[in-house]
């Protein structure tokens, strides 16, 4: 596993022995020229890598504390004494009485002079908190992560013997670390390039800030202005602690303060989304940006992290993201894994789109980290680029951050030729500017170079009577998704005072198409279907009531080149409506040129499938005996003909006795898994057809289940036989086939069948309708025997009710459970042998010579 640490800062190793002075030299003299480390990403950047096959300097890096402060708090006393003010280097060179605004010297631009040669007339500190600033002032009380806005205001007098690449310098405070560090350019109060100021830093790891002067500069008069940067604490020179620092700056006045620095605190522990970017000193074209995404670790699925840059081009080959885990206790992030290209990808427009997937708690990815390269489209000009950044997580927006690189810029003011301003604008609103556009422009037919169109414009300075053209090179663009034609017209202009130029570039738009189809026979075309356009960014509807005309088709001209996402609001009729987005984009190649028609690909056009409505089906299940009797709780599964799979599993009956489904025109069929409660189980398939035509109700019948006696052999015939008739003694007579006491004794056999799920038990009952007699005569006293053997049976519990084992006396009107099963018992199939048939006769009753006879009948019950 890789381990990357979190750092705050990627800076050199500095090291310096050199007190702060403050120069000018000229400019045939050379200068160090290595430049100080921009701000580290988050976690080591593999991009720098890549920057390092460009460079000759040797980043080291160190780990730090994590810079990302909440609740900052100072105690309100230190033990720490103040640092005595440093001694000042000037003195001992000239004597400084007067060291104010005024500049008393008439300095030449001798090499030998510029010890005395200071036009850096003070310098002020402010706090940058979000998008405002506060004023810093000796004593104030600051956080080691704070970022400070430095400004240097200087002033050159009429008198001084200065020319074109002259270099005005200043040594920085070690203890600070400017974020940007040029070169930027100077511009006078009409917007003219004076200079442009960088700071350069010395092997020795001293810091220098230079403004070098041009030709512009030098035919100006009263000349003066401000040089502002972003700096922050330099981590190498102060350490993460409460202490108090000392900052000297190289000025005329040689201004000191003293500050009381407060130890830093750690990370939020519910951050879910942190962004950090700064321009790369090294090549200020390139704007790298770190993301620190769900620091927190908390569950969030489907994560998106979108990424929309504003007047800079995404490099998709110079991004890195990975998934990871931070220490909340170090800071230490250790990679897991890297996410694939495959999950990375650019949106039209601009930007990035980073699909993280679930993250946080419940998975073995926590957090990720993204690092990114962007190139200014101002060439790297601009004193600060800005970039949102969006959180998504299962489609909902949790984060919405818009943040920016350190601001640093120069400005200054003077007297001198006329100025030609050149303006580039949207032709549909010329009150929108655009940046971007690059221009040739030629000086009484000398060329002057390419030109930078930044906020909309730039300007010149320039000579009266002089001609100027001026060509349109690079199209414009402005933050947004709009692409832009060249103006071709060509400017010819004569300088008789201040000119200002307009060129206009024509937004240009294209198409996107959709195309509604039958989903099982994309031939069918389909008109009437309603549809709106969503912004994929915001949710928001950016058009509504579009309706699919008699070719099925939508199209859509006029729109910007980006991503749209088409939303059905009510289907064709006849169909369902389908639930899902038609993404579309337009890029670039899309957009309609003059002269050229609309294009159409499977990027800004696409087929959107409906199926047919589907129909409600119903099943009713009722009891087969009584069809009144409506069943519930019948348990099926549905299938398409011919498929082996259900399509729908355990679709059971209502109290109504009734399944309702929609479904999908076709073929398909019931097979009943669980029948109703006390029924017997239907395997029939239950076949049906689902089509236009009107559909009735499918009934299902099931028979109750049953206990059933299955191959009992009960006796036709019970024959006792003949006998001569005595009152001594009492009688009892044997059964036999012929009556012959000496014959085969009739038996006879009890198979009951239980097949039921109750499990409530059962009887087997004989009754005796009457007594034996004959017409009148009543053979009074006489009794009918049964004897019983032992049951058989496959039931878990085996009947235990009835005379099994036993001898049973009937009477005459009387039921007699011969065999029985409680509740719980005989589920399954229990047989019962009668072995013998007994007529008990008393010797006290009447008899006489005639034949008697009674019957028996059998009862089955299903309760016990």
């Amino acid at each position: 596993m890789k381990k990357i640490f979190l750092n705050v800062l990627l800076y050199m190793t500095l090291l310096s022995t050199v007190a702060p002075m403050s120069t000018i030299v000229q400019a045939e003299s050379p200068s160090p020229t290595e430049p100080v480390t921009v701000q580290d990403p988050l976690v080591q950047n593999p991009l720098t890598e890549l920057d390092a096959l460009t460079r000759n300097t040797e980043e080291v890096i160190e780990q730090k504390e994590n810079p990302i402060v909440s609740e900052q708090l100072l105690e309100e006393t230190h033990s720490i004494p103040d640092k005595p003010t440093l001694e000042n280097k000037l003195d001992t060179i000239i004597p400084s009485p007067n060291v104010g605004t005024s500049n008393l010297l008439n300095p030449s631009a001798k090499l030998e002079n510029y010890a005395i040669n200071q036009y850096y007339d003070s310098v002020t500190m402010e706090r940058i908190v979000g998008d405002t600033t506060s004023p810093i002032k000796n004593g104030d009380k600051i956080d080691y992560y704070d970022q400070f806005n430095i400004s240097f205001n200087w002033s050159v007098p009429n008198s001084a013997n200065l020319v074109a690449g002259d270099v005005i310098k200043s040594t920085l405070p070690r203890e600070l670390n400017p974020l940007r560090t040029g070169p930027l350019n100077v511009t006078n109060n009409k917007g003219i390039v004076v200079g442009s100021w960088k700071i350069i830093v010395s092997p020795t790891g001293e810091k220098t800030l230079e403004f070098t002067i041009n030709e512009a500069f030098v035919s100006l008069t009263n000349r003066s202005g401000t040089i502002n940067f972003t700096a922050q604490l330099d981590f190498s020179q102060v350490q993460n602690q409460d202490q108090r620092i000392q900052l000297n700056f190289d000025t005329k006045a040689q201004e000191s303060i003293n500050l009381d620095v407060k130890k830093a605190s750690s990370v939020d522990p519910n951050e879910r989304l942190y962004k950090f970017g700064q321009v790369d000193t090294s090549n200020p074209e390139i704007v790298i940006w770190s993301i620190r995404v769900n620091y927190s670790g908390v569950k969030s699925n489907r994560t998106t992290i979108v990424d929309l840059p504003v007047d800079q081009e995404y490099m998709p080959d110079r991004i890195w993201a990975s998934w990871g885990e931070y220490n909340k206790d170090t800071g230490e992030y250790t990679q897991i894994e890297p996410v694939p290209n495959s999950s990375i990808y650019g949106r039209v427009g601009g930007g990035f789109e980073v699909e993280f997937g679930d993250i946080g708690e419940g998975t073995n990815r926590p957090s990720g980290i993204i690092n990114v390269a962007m190139k200014a489209n101002d060439g790297g000009t601009a004193g600060r680029y800005f970039n949102r950044i969006l959180s998504y997580s299962s489609g909902s927006q949790i984060r919405d951050l818009t943040v920016s690189t350190p601001k640093s810029g120069g400005g200054g003011d003077g007297d001198g030729n006329s100025v030609l301003t050149v303006r580039l604008v949207d032709s549909t609103d010329p009150s929108i500017n655009l940046d971007g556009g690059k221009f040739s422009v030629f000086e009484d037919g000398k060329n002057l170079g390419l030109h930078n169109a930044v906020a909309g414009a730039f300007k010149i300075a320039a000579k009266p009577g002089s001609k100027y053209n001026i060509v349109q090179t690079q199209v414009g663009t402005r933050s947004g998704y709009v692409v832009y034609d060249l103006d071709e017209s060509f400017k010819a202009v004569t300088i008789t005072g201040d000119t200002e130029v307009i060129f206009s570039n024509t937004p240009l738009k294209g198409s996107i198409k959709l195309t509604k189809v039958d989903a099982d026979d994309p031939s069918i075309v389909l008109p009437g279907a309603k549809f709106e356009i969503i912004d994929p960014m915001t949710n928001e509807v950016m058009i509504e009531n579009l309706v699919t005309d008699e070719n099925g088709e939508i199209i859509v001209s006029n729109l910007d080149p980006r991503n749209y996402l088409f939303s059905e609001t009510e289907p064709p009729p006849g169909y369902e409506l389908n639930p899902l987005y038609l993404p579309l984009s337009l890029t670039n190649q899309h957009v309609s040129r003059p002269g050229t028609e609309q294009f159409f690909n499977f990027m800004n056009s696409g087929k959107f499938s409906n199926k047919k409505a589907a129909k409600e089906i119903s099943l009713i299940k009722k009891d087969k005996e009584n069809p009144s009797i409506v069943l519930p709780d019948a348990h099926f599964d549905l299938y398409k003909e011919g498929e082996s799979v259900p399509i729908k599993t355990d679709l059971i009956t209502d109290a109504s006795g009734i399944i309702n489904i929609a479904l999908d025109y076709g073929d398909y069929y019931f097979q009943e898994t669980i029948p109703p409660t006390g029924y017997v189980l239907d395997e029939t398939k239950q076949h049906f057809t689902v089509s236009s035509t009107e559909q009735t109700p499918l009934v299902v019948f099931n028979e109750k289940q049953r206990v059933t006696m299955i191959d009992s052999q009960f006796p036709s015939d019970l024959n006792f036989g003949t006998h001569s008739i005595q009152n001594s003694s009492d009688e009892k007579w044997l059964a036999t086939v012929d009556g012959n006491q000496t014959s085969k004794t009739i038996t006879s056999t009890l198979k009951v069948d239980d097949n039921r799920t109750t499990t409530s038990g059962w009887k087997l009952k004989a009754k005796q309708l009457e007594q034996f007699k004959n017409g009148a005569t009543e053979l009074t006293g006489a009794h009918l025997l049964i004897t019983a053997g032992t049951v058989n049976s496959n039931a878990n519990v085996i009947p235990s009710n009835g005379i099994q084992g036993t001898t049973a006396t009937l009477i005459p009107n009387e039921e007699k459970t011969i065999f029985g099963a409680k509740a719980n018992e005989g589920t399954g199939i229990s047989t019962l042998e009668l072995s013998k048939f007994e007529l008990s006769v008393p010797k006290t009753a009447a008899k006489k010579v005639v034949k008697y006879s009674s019957s028996i009948v059998w009862t089955l019950s299903d309760t016990p």
